[in-house]
């Protein structure tokens, strides 16, 4: 790993301006953070003038589509136009953002395949976008320890269900062990990945279906439980590069998220489980999948 101070800033930046939104949620802090951290992505050459389009295009879509005085139509448009574009940003199909790559082909495991991890500034976009303009997602008042209590248990039977069936699946193997390398792999993955999948699964996809299915069911636990099911069937399906185990497993991991999301009714519930889903396969099992032989 031989990254320097001046090539991290970008992402360092874009980090707080995410964490700044659990402090203030004002644009003028997370806006001013965010906007240092595209003027040092154009000095690294992480950002080029090709991105330009789709940060302005995906502020304007979200902007819009929470905009409540907003004609229903545009914001719906909005809402879908905004939903396609943030899947090609975190699939990285969008032109001009160029990834820090932190190492390349690291074998965490004799069998698993060779590890690479980048930090990607346009998936994080996402979840910076839409926990700033969105719904008050972030409550800051303290989670009460009812809620904890109620979501605790079913997060580590959850976990431990989750991993059950990968073994089973032959996806992962038990291999508890130690590395350096969790450190930045865990800034990486909860506000790099975590952040920004739970701000845009559950956040806005689940909450959108939520809200939709209310309407036309009496029952709020029906109209939650598709929303939950479908917003996971949909995280699943983007996880496709990992082939029919990684969607199933994605989906379960996704049901799971869904569910604290609706029991508490705090995004954070889901970033952290869904951190601790992946922080426990990465330390304790083969990461990231067994080769298939």
């Amino acid at each position: 790993m031989n990254i320097t101070m001046l090539e991290f800033s970008p992402y360092l930046l874009l980090a707080l301006a995410i964490l700044s939104l659990w402090i203030n949620r004002t644009i003028i802090i997370w806006g001013s953070l965010f906007l240092l951290a595209l003027i040092l992505g154009f000095l690294t050459h992480k950002l080029t003038l090709l991105s330009i389009p789709s940060i302005f295009a995906v502020g304007i879509l979200y902007y819009l589509t929470f905009k409540k005085s907003c004609p229903i139509w545009l914001r719906i448009l909005c809402g879908v136009l905004a939903s396609v574009l943030s899947c090609a940003l975190a699939e990285q199909q969008i032109p001009g953002f160029a990834p820090l790559n932190v190492v390349s082909d690291v074998v965490l495991h004799p069998k698993a395949y060779p590890y690479t991890l980048h930090l990607n500034f346009d998936k994080a976009l996402i979840g910076l976008i839409i926990l700033g303009f969105g719904w008050d997602f972030i409550n800051r008042q303290a989670l009460t320890l009812k809620k904890i209590v109620q979501i605790i248990p079913i997060v580590i039977v959850g976990i431990f269900i989750i991993l059950l069936i990968a073994i089973g699946l032959h996806f992962v193997e038990f291999d508890p062990r130690w590395t350096p390398l969790f450190w930045i792999w865990s800034f990486s993955n909860l506000i790099f990945v975590c952040v920004g999948e739970e701000a845009f699964f559950r956040g806005f996809i689940q909450n959108i279906l939520a809200r939709a299915f209310s309407t036309y069911f009496q029952k709020p636990l029906l109209a939650n439980a598709l929303a939950i099911f479908i917003a996971s069937f949909i995280f699943g399906l983007v996880h496709f590069y990992g082939g029919p185990k990684f969607i199933f497993l994605a989906t379960c991991v996704g049901l799971l998220c869904g569910y604290c999301y609706y029991k508490t009714g705090r995004i954070e519930a889901s970033i952290f489980t869904h951190f601790l889903v992946n922080a426990t396969h990465f330390l304790g099992f083969t990461y990231p999948a067994l080769q298939q032989f």
